[in-house]
């Protein structure tokens, strides 16, 4: 999380009165006690009066009867700010269970000029997280702010793209939502002529102009729930399918969505379905689940299996011949 982002959530926790010990705030903001050290110091640079109480109740709190001054934010940073709070409390990189990021979003929200609030809430109701866990890395907060401008006003978009294979393209899309996950801002949009939604990393976007056309959207559609979809079914080397015998937390603690598809099976196993380049970190996730499995395929997912055990059986044989052998 960005530090201005955690920063604020701290000044947040820490102005709702009392002395807050370190190991309180680490576990309310998800972050070390050296990180929670770092954010104390920019805060106190920037004039707000922390104080340090020693003992055994001790602990950080701000000087009683200090009230956050006026803030004047540039477009970048009030997006960052607020939408990073919000995003960084869905997506759990905030322990938030007391609404301490909502809280200091609505706040912050408040202090905007009316022009800046406007646009900053039409990135709240356009965007939103996946839950995965790592934040996205900025993208062009302009084209994050015009596209959320588009799908709150259900207008067109022209986009220059660079897909991943370095080819440029030029699409009229109409913009349905825009959703943070795994590091990267994506944009989940209708293309004209197509009859399936498409999905655009916004990093990858050259340029964008909004066009005064509008367009009618699904009445419901799932935003997140299309585009993790669609990234556990990009193209790969191989395609992997394995029932196992497991729960299903357990089983998506180590194939998420957005790698692999999860449903459950005629025997009442679950069927993970994914796309991998390669096989190796796919056999070391299944038996690192350590339940019955079955590989439906590929028969190269066997070979890898079989070989992860043959490690295995030989790292500890190694280890136990090393133990046996005599001293000179």
């Amino acid at each position: 999380m960005q530090q201005a982002v955690r920063a604020f959530a701290l000044l947040e926790v820490l102005q709702s009165g009392g002395t807050h010990p370190v190991s309180r705030l680490r576990e309310r903001l998800g972050a070390s006690e050296r990180t929670i050290r770092r954010d104390i110091e920019l805060l106190l640079e920037a004039g707000v009066p922390i104080e340090a109480v020693r003992g055994r109740h001790g602990g950080y709190r701000v000087t009683p009867g200090y009230r956050t001054p006026s803030l004047l934010f540039t477009d970048e940073e009030a997006l960052t700010t607020v939408v990073g709070l919000l995003l960084a409390g869905e997506a759990g990189l905030l322990s938030d269970a007391d609404g301490a990021a909502a809280s200091a979003a609505a706040k912050l929200r408040r202090a905007l000029p009316a022009a800046l609030r406007r646009r900053v809430d039409a990135v709240l109701g356009s965007v939103t997280a996946t839950g995965a866990g790592r934040e996205p890395t900025p993208a062009a907060t302009r084209t994050v702010l015009d596209l959320a401008d588009a799908v709150r006003e259900r207008r067109a978009v022209q986009l220059a793209y660079a897909r991943a294979d370095g080819v440029r393209v030029d699409r009229l899309v109409h913009p349905y939502g825009v959703v943070a996950h795994d590091a990267h801002w994506y944009l989940v949009a209708g293309v004209e002529g197509v009859a399936e939604p498409r999905v655009f990393r916004v990093d990858r976007i050259l340029r964008h102009r909004l066009r005064r056309a509008v367009f009618r959207g699904p009445a419901e559609f799932d935003i997140r729930g299309f585009l993790l979809a669609s990234l556990a079914s990009v193209p790969r080397a191989h395609v992997v399918r394995v029932r196992v015998d497991a729960g299903l937390d357990a089983v998506l603690r180590r194939f998420p969505p957005g790698a692999a598809t999860v449903e459950t099976a005629d025997d009442g196993w679950l069927r993970i379905e994914l796309r991998a380049e390669r096989l190796d970190w796919v056999a070391a996730a299944i038996a690192g689940l350590d339940r019955p499995f079955v590989i439906e395929q590929p028969d190269e997912l066997r070979d890898e299996v079989r070989a992860l055990a043959a490690r295995l059986v030989s790292s500890l044989a190694d280890r136990s011949v090393s133990r046996l052998k005599p001293e000179v």
